[in-house]
């Protein structure tokens, strides 16, 4: 899942989405162990992603520029 979102992809209900110029959003994918799913949410601004990545407790998380794919903050194995 890592090396997927670091080269700009996100994975969600196993579907691969492609990050793209022009996508202002920020994605937040973290990791639902009993569920063995990845959710991913989205926000319009960073300030709120940050909030609800920092939020969310005890999960494996990412944090990801939508229109670059970078990744901005990552927690979790």
């Amino acid at each position: 899942m890592l090396s997927q979102i670091s080269s700009g992809y996100s994975i969600r209900n196993n579907l691969v989405q492609k990050m793209a110029p022009g996508d202002k959003s920020f994605h937040m994918v973290s990791w639902d162990e009993p569920k063995k799913f990845n959710p991913m949410k989205t926000f319009p601004s960073r300030a709120e992603a940050e909030k609800a990545y920092s939020e969310l407790k005890g999960s494996a998380k990412i944090l990801v520029s939508g229109e670059t794919g970078d990744v901005i903050l990552s927690e979790g194995k």
